[in-house]
């Protein structure tokens, strides 16, 4: 059993670092402009210090939601309200009922809700009050939004802001999802901090092992390459049958994906191993939901396992600096998208050597994600992950906690260059 392999395994079922990055080309170029803070400059003189730029831009610009389907009647607005805004993998959902006030708002009340273009059309707005029944279909929980009358006797909803500690609403994540996926490019940081404990028997052989390490990395990432270069220091103690070995870990690491020209639907794989490099084609496209797809964004979500390539609100809350997952939605999104996933490409690379299917992840109480914006863009991610992997098949468990942070910056104006002897193996691996 190949521990790194595990190891980065597990980095992709934690929600780890490279999380909700964006980087898609939309309509050939790309849309809102946010200002790099991050490359802004202070003059710098004996007297004159340097100032960190002030990211005045608020968190997002969610300010409710009007639904761009209209329905037929009260009852399909409140059923498309819970199916469409609700529902989710973590939450499920059913509307149980439904109560639509009598009290028409006033216009100055109207008037105070983000209704758009659309207010000429409308007749009236009122409260509605909808109950749904959650995941376990043992609790009716309930929500207050708008019911909108037209002028043609059809019907809209309309969802108020969402408030904090709240699970996020499909329109929020998608308001995120969407601007944070029309940039062509983006630069991110990495900074980890991992202890890990390792024991595991096969062929007769016993092995303990554990690792404390501090990682920092760099990605380049845009439509159609990608660039990562990372350093990886510590130390690991190895124990085998009875003997130990300690050994300085100070590693240095690079690789490059890179779109096939031969397939677009295929990226080429370049790994720096000593002073050689490593290079494999792997098919992608299966991999990712609609947004992924329509914007064509295989090799991001490729690279960094994005939630934006499930589609799915439901395993986040909202919160003052943008929205997070608790150590119980973090188990759920592992077990319901990233372990399925991790497991069936896994299954394919290693040609059925071993069943990956008997591989379990546990997250500790402590874990959680906070995924920080402006603009509507991720700006930061902050981390911590306490997870036990077991396989039983090898009698294995892994206890790995991790803590990082990952900050996001050159939306839009991040360059990554290919150098001339990568270029030279990528020619070749298609001629």
């Amino acid at each position: 059993m190949n521990k790194k392999l595990l190891s980065g395994i597990l980095a992709l079922s934690m929600l780890c670092g490279t999380a909700f990055t964006a980087a898609c080309e939309k309509d050939g170029k790309d849309n809102a402009k946010v200002p790099n803070v991050n490359q802004q400059q202070t003059p710098t003189t004996p007297n004159n210090p340097v100032t960190p730029p002030v990211d005045d831009r608020p968190v997002d610009t969610y300010e409710g939601y009007l639904s761009e389907n209209v329905y037929q009647s009260d009852y399909l607005a409140a059923n498309a309200y819970v199916a469409s805004e609700l529902k989710g993998a973590a939450t499920a959902g059913e509307l149980y009922n439904y109560e639509v006030s009598e009290e028409v708002l006033t216009e100055e009340e109207s008037s105070a809700l983000n209704l758009g273009d659309d207010v000429g059309n409308i007749i009236s707005v009122r409260k509605m009050r909808v109950q749904y029944v959650d995941k376990d279909l043992d609790d009716i929980k309930e929500k207050e939004v708008y019911l909108v009358a037209l002028t043609d006797g059809q019907y809209k909803y309309y969802v108020p802001n969402i408030n904090t500690g709240e699970t996020l609403l499909k329109s929020y994540y998608d308001l995120v999802a969407s601007t944070t996926l029309s940039y062509s490019s983006v630069t991110v940081n990495t900074v980890t901090e991992e202890q890990i404990s390792t024991s595991l028997q096969m062929y007769g052989m016993s092995m303990t092992e554990q690792s404390s390490t501090t990682n920092t990395g760099i990605w380049k990432i845009n439509r159609d390459v990608a660039y990562y270069k990372g350093t990886s220091k510590g130390t690991s103690s190895t124990t085998m049958d009875g003997e130990n070995t300690t050994q300085e870990i100070d590693e240095v690491s690079e690789m490059y994906i890179v779109r096939s020209p031969s397939n677009p639907e295929k990226f080429i794989s370049l790994i720096k191993s000593t002073n050689e490099w490593l290079h494999m084609e792997y098919p992608l496209a299966y991999e990712f939901d609609t947004i992924a797809k329509t914007d064509d964004n295989y090799l991001m979500a490729a690279i960094t396992m994005i939630e934006f390539a499930t589609s799915d609100h439901s395993y986040f809350e909202k919160a003052d600096f943008g929205f997070r997952t608790s150590s119980d939605k973090m188990q759920a999104y592992t077990d319901d998208i990233i372990l399925p996933l991790t497991l069936e490409t896994m299954s394919e690379n290693l040609g059925g050597l071993i069943d990956v299917s008997n591989m379990n992840f546990n997250y500790g109480d402590q874990s959680f994600a906070d995924y920080y914006l402006k603009a509507n863009t991720l700006n930061k991610v902050d981390y911590v992950s306490d997870v036990t992997c077991t396989y039983t098949d090898y009698n294995m468990q892994m206890d790995m906690q991790v803590k990082g942070t990952s900050s996001y910056s050159g939306y839009g104006t991040t360059v990554v260059n290919i150098p001339a002897d990568i270029q030279a193996i990528i020619d070749n691996y298609n001629s």
